[in-house]
């Protein structure tokens, strides 16, 4: 217990020691400097320069202040970074970190006279080390009952953990700090550059193989248009109409893969500027909220350090009265003993110690002047009542001060319990606000334009929250401070073959099989959008409400466009295409020339229709196909209507 300390420190009869204990605890402490190596998960190493220094407030406790942090450099992506080897994008190695901070715990000791050896305890971690002075801690130090005896046994001439106390072993936990943000940003810069070279060499090498389909695609094209443009040489009446509609298709193809090539890259410069800005906005708001934060927390040390030392004061002056009065209860004064104390009582603000000290001291001296008249004996037992009656009335007044002081600290606490539960339930509010999907039943693309949506990813436990609170010097309120929420690439989705958009269950489902694969993650996928510049605008929205949120947006550092459902929708636009090359080359030119159109027709596969008979019959399975559990029939003459799935942010 926190006050067991306080209780056998304080349970002496001579308040006198007492008294020139406290006198003593401010000049006899020991101040032990250490340094300690450190490296955070990501790979940011250097060195923590901590004093400690054994106290004594309400109960034996260690000073932890942090001096120093200095960073030494970075491991990453196996190489490690030091000195000026990042100095191209401002970070220079070795770095004092301002802003740092971290929790701390151990082992101490202390050698009490009439030992010989020294006696061992412990301290847990509490509140973050922050740099300087006012924003160093003080936690409580735990030794067994029996070392605590013989201390308070031995503390005639001061307290022995105050001149002998020394840390024997410091554990810190992982060092944070927004600097760290800045060399991670750097570190992944230069790394960047590097690869950026190797990959443009690797480019350069292997371009003549890789341009190989494309440069025989081309010659083919050409080729076909050679022979289509001596045909209508040859020919009268020009083109027929098959090979008129085959060419008309090789440049519509021609043109829309140019287009796709700009869109494409125009898409790729767009979504890397709106990258930067998002991160230089992102950044800049995290450096305004540490600062908040850590002023906050400076403001709340000061206030902490200045109750203790109140503490402190009105403690000493209540030792001093009793005191007084003892020794005026030793000469037969017990009014001007009774005065003393509610003299006291009257300068702290209690108005009930008033009382009761005064109504004390009054009725002592009625006893002390009722005893003259007695024997001896009487007289004796009558002041021992007495001095046993001021002792209860002085121990009423400790406690009532102790009661005030319970209720300052507590009010300290809700005012923290407040704020770390607003965090938490301002991140609640974000990641349970429901969204509205627009339905992508019946909607066609008119020129094969994609759609675009995303999500977002956070860990479970972003709304964590941990109580420590024990009066008088224990005030332990964690949440996860930093919480990110990761967003995912824009994803491109693309049209079926009849220009119909997928389902949003469908879609949904595809999604969550294919990215949702941490058990330990929440996910949450936003509404869709038709064009770039719309899902930018709304990428942008929820960063920033998410940053308002006490969230940490992470965006992802690479490619921010994936194109998910390419592949399908394309596969059965260029199949009808393929079938009609095939076929066209199983007839020579000569055969086709020298037979009529009607006989021309009969050489097709009697199972797909010709566009250019307006007699033609179209069998029931080009029109309705056959049914797959597996996949939605988006023929049918009878739709089904597109369901919404339930947006499950936690799934």
């Amino acid at each position: 217990m926190p006050g067991e300390f306080y209780l056998l420190f304080n349970m002496k009869p001579n308040y006198l020691l007492i008294l020139l204990f406290i006198s003593l605890n401010t000049y006899s402490q020991q101040v032990q400097r250490i340094t300690k190596n450190f490296q955070t998960g990501d790979g940011i190493y250097g060195i923590v320069k901590i004093s400690t220094k054994p106290m004594t407030f309400s109960g034996g406790s260690i000073m932890i202040q942090q001096d120093d942090v200095i960073v030494q450099g970075i491991k990453y992506n196996g190489k490690n970074y030091s000195g000026s080897q990042l100095s191209a994008q401002g970070i220079q190695f070795p770095m004092e970190c301002s802003n740092c901070y971290f929790t701390a715990s151990g082992t101490v000791s202390m050698l009490i006279p009439g030992s010989v050896q020294r006696d061992f305890g412990r301290f847990e971690s509490g509140g973050s080390v922050h740099k300087g002075g006012f924003l160093k801690t003080n936690q409580e130090v735990i030794f067994s009952a029996s070392v605590k005896e013989r201390h308070n046994a031995n503390n005639k001439n001061g307290s022995p953990w105050e001149k002998t106390g020394r840390v024997e072993e410091l554990r810190i936990s992982e060092v944070q700090g927004s600097d760290f943000h800045k060399i991670r940003s750097a570190v992944k810069k230069a790394s960047s550059s590097l690869n950026s070279n190797s990959t443009s060499s690797n480019n350069n090498s292997n371009s003549p193989s890789s341009n190989w389909n494309g440069q025989a695609h081309v010659a083919h094209v050409a080729e076909l248009e050679w022979k289509a443009k001596n045909k209508s040489a040859n020919k009268s009446n020009g083109l027929s109409r098959d090979e008129f509609h085959k060419q008309h298709v090789q440049q519509n193809n021609a043109a829309y893969y140019e287009r796709e090539k700009k869109k494409k890259s125009n898409d790729n410069a767009s979504m890397k500027e709106f990258q930067q800005q998002q991160q230089q906005k992102t950044s800049s708001i995290i450096e305004k909220q540490e600062q908040e934060r850590r002023e906050y927390y400076e403001k709340l040390e000061q206030r902490r350090i200045a109750q203790i030392e109140k503490q402190r004061i009105e403690n000493e002056r209540m030792d001093r009265a009793a005191t007084l009065a003892a020794q005026q209860i030793q000469g037969g004064n017990y009014v001007g003993a009774g005065m003393t104390l509610a003299q006291e009582a009257a300068n702290q603000g209690s108005v009930e110690g008033v009382a009761v000290a005064a109504g004390a001291g009054i009725v002592a001296q009625i006893f002390h002047d009722a005893a003259e008249e007695k024997e001896r004996k009487r007289k004796e037992e009558a002041r021992r009542l007495e001095r046993e009656r001021i002792a209860r009335e002085r121990e009423r007044e400790r406690q009532a001060l102790l009661a005030r002081q319970k209720r300052e600290f507590n009010a300290m606490v809700d005012e923290i319990r407040r704020a770390k539960k607003a965090i938490v339930q301002s991140r609640e509010n974000f990641l349970n606000a429901e969204i509205s999907y627009t339905k992508t039943y019946d909607k066609f693309a008119k020129n094969g334009e994609p759609i675009y949506l995303f999500y977002t990813e956070t860990s479970k436990n972003y709304n964590s929250y941990k109580e420590n609170v024990i009066f008088p010097n224990t005030m332990e309120i964690t949440i996860r401070e930093k919480s990110e929420l990761r967003f995912s690439p824009v994803i491109v989705v693309y049209p079926n073959s009849s220009g119909e958009y997928p389902y949003l269950k469908d879609l949904f489902s595809e999604l969550k099989a294919e990215y949702f694969k941490k058990s330990d993650s929440n996910y949450k996928i936003y509404n869709w959008r038709k064009t770039l510049p719309e899902i930018q605008k709304l990428y942008s929205a929820i960063s920033e409400k998410a940053l308002k949120s006490n969230f940490i947006p992470k965006i992802p550092s690479g490619e921010l466009l994936v194109e998910f459902n390419k592949s399908q929708s394309s596969e059965t636009d260029n199949a009808y295409w393929t079938i009609e090359q095939a076929e066209s080359s199983r007839t020579s030119e000569d055969e086709y020339w020298s037979t009529t159109k009607e006989q021309n027709i009969n050489l097709k596969d009697s199972s797909r229709p010709d566009y250019w008979n307006d007699s033609i019959e179209i069998p029931k399975d080009s029109v309705n196909p056959v049914k797959s559990d597996a996949k939605p029939d988006y023929w049918s003459t009878t739709k089904k209507q597109d369901s919404i799935p339930q947006n499950n942010s936690k799934s």
